[in-house]
């Protein structure tokens, strides 16, 4: 018997081992490139100690130790701060290096392994763990499917629980994830015979309920209505509740999501307001990038801005930085990445050069790491290791050397490590998202949703934002308002949704903060959700 059960697990190994190697081979060249790209910076430095040592061993008078191999790779913490976690506190653990993922606990490298080979070894693994994107749930946010019910924005509040969904409709449809994955992994209630949910006339269900011909809706926990089309949407990762919106008409609107009330409105900007996004290290501070050329920090505590950033041409998006309150990235129009130290706002710190078309968004991958998309068809991945996040502030400029002093204290210039290509994006907002751990989602004008991992140029996977066919209930999933109901039941006509107008494209994605869902949604108000697999 234990004979057998060993080679059923040898089997097993085997067939792994196999399934993971079809992954990947047909990325050698990319692989071994990226190899030798991991190993130079290690191979540099045993050839230097070397130098050292032959050197040394020359002078008769001189004796010295062989040269030290290079520390193991060391264990990497994870970038995100326990929910509920103090902002001060959650500074004090951030790190400077990316992460291995929490879903992955039993990946480590082999302590024997100089760090470059380490590094690889475990960018191979990751690679291989996945190979598409499989959805697991869906939804329709509007009656039809037209550009009117586009979604410019996702987000996932700060624990997973909630999905807000933003767009030119000038609502804010929030809803509970466990609710849309009821209908996959068993959370949700089981449709009742006679068609009727459990819900009761209010519309504010979370669960599916069957209706004539089959047709599963999702109803939003919470709609709020705003006064202009909505361009983006952000919720503050400490305060449980509240959100943030702007919209087409330059505001910036505070809202408490358990109420639908709205906190706090904020007017100056003179156009369009692309993004808004909270500060992590301050959940009281908030950026919005707008049209008017400005990027703009607001406190809770305030009614007017903070401060105002000159972005000298139309500013896509605007980002804090996960590990510093201070370091600020913004995307702009003139192809060009801006660096800011908000302690010294005059001038960017850093500009960073590359993409050949505006760049439409810029995110934080952890503190050293700066992801940004633009409409040249690439995503790339920015090292700004040597960012006022973990520098001294520079002197003003009035004091004599302070130019020279400031230039040393800015430490190495951006520099390029990955272009990702395989998208099409040349002339929309497709949407940006990434995870701590090392994974980027972005949308397509192929109506896909194209999935990178940051040690590889091409991508891991990509699916369509296609209408999502429920596998309990066998047809099409949509999400209602309370209006288009009937006593409460969210009556629709037909089995399966059409599949919409010619033209479509993701217009927005959103991963969960722990990586394991990406949400996507398109130009006529199609949303899937994902899973790597």
């Amino acid at each position: 018997a234990g004979a057998a059960s060993g080679a059923g697990a040898d089997e097993a190994a085997h067939a792994a081992a196999t399934r993971a190697w079809t992954r990947v081979s047909g990325s050698i060249p990319q692989l071994l490139d990226a190899f030798f790209k991991r190993m130079a910076p290690a191979k540099a430095a045993h050839a230097a100690a070397s130098g050292a040592a032959a050197t040394a061993s020359a002078k008769p008078t001189s004796h010295s130790p062989p040269p030290a191999l290079p520390e193991p790779h060391p264990p990497r913490p994870s970038l995100r701060a326990p929910h509920g976690r103090p902002p001060a506190a959650a500074a004090a653990a951030a790190p400077t290096s990316l992460s291995l993922p929490d879903r992955h606990p039993h990946v480590h490298s082999a302590p024997e392994l100089p760090p470059g080979l380490a590094s690889f070894c475990d960018d191979l693994h990751m690679m291989s763990r996945f190979s598409r994107l499989q959805p697991v749930a869906g939804l329709q946010v509007g009656e039809t499917l037209s550009t009117s019910h586009m979604v410019c924005a996702a987000a996932f509040d700060r624990d997973d629980e909630f999905l807000a969904l933003a767009g030119v409709s000038k609502r804010i449809k929030i809803f509970e994830l466990a609710g849309l994955l009821g209908h996959v992994h068993g959370v949700g209630p089981a449709p009742s015979s006679d068609g009727a949910g459990d819900g009761g006339g209010d519309g504010a269900m979370s669960a599916a309920a069957e209706v004539p011909h089959g047709s599963v809706l999702h109803y939003p926990v919470l709609e709020i209505a705003s006064r202009s089309r909505l361009s983006n949407v952000s919720w503050n990762s400490y305060i449980k509740g509240h959100l943030a919106s702007c919209d087409y008409d330059g505001v910036v609107t505070l809202w408490d999501a358990n109420t639908a009330v709205e906190l706090l409105a904020f007017e100056e900007h003179g156009k369009r307001v692309w993004s808004v996004d909270w500060c992590r290290m301050d959940p009281s501070r908030l950026v919005s990038a707008s049209d008017d050329g400005t990027a703009k920090v607001w406190s809770m505590n305030q009614e007017h801005s903070v401060l105002t950033i000159d972005g000298r041409s139309n500013v896509c998006c605007a980002c804090f930085s996960p590990a510093s309150s201070h370091l600020l990235a913004l995307a702009t129009a003139s192809f060009k990445t801006l660096l800011y130290d908000l302690r010294r706002p005059a001038a960017p710190i850093s500009v960073i050069h590359g993409h050949q078309k505006a760049v439409s968004y810029a995110r934080f991958m952890s503190a050293n790491n700066l992801v940004t998309a633009s409409t040249d068809n690439t995503v790339r991945l920015w090292d700004i290791r040597g960012s006022p996040a973990e520098l001294p502030l520079p002197p003003p400029p009035r004091v004599p050397g302070a130019a020279a002093a400031q230039s040393a204290a800015r430490g190495a210039d951006p520099s390029l490590a990955m272009t990702y290509g395989g998208h099409t994006n040349r002339r929309n907002f497709v949407g940006l998202s990434v995870t701590p751990d090392g994974y980027i989602a972005c949308g397509s004008e192929d109506n896909s949703a194209y999935a990178y991992y940051k040690a590889m140029p091409s991508p891991l996977a990509s699916t369509p934002c296609a209408p999502f066919s429920c596998p309990v209930y066998g047809s099409a999933v949509r999400a209602a308002a309370p209006s288009a109901c009937s006593g409460g039941l969210g009556v629709l006509r037909g089995a399966l949704m059409d599949p919409g107008p010619p033209g479509q494209f993701v217009s927005a994605v959103c991963w969960t903060g722990s990586g394991e869902h990406l949400v996507a949604a398109n130009s006529v108000g199609l949303v899937s959700i994902m899973e790597l697999v």
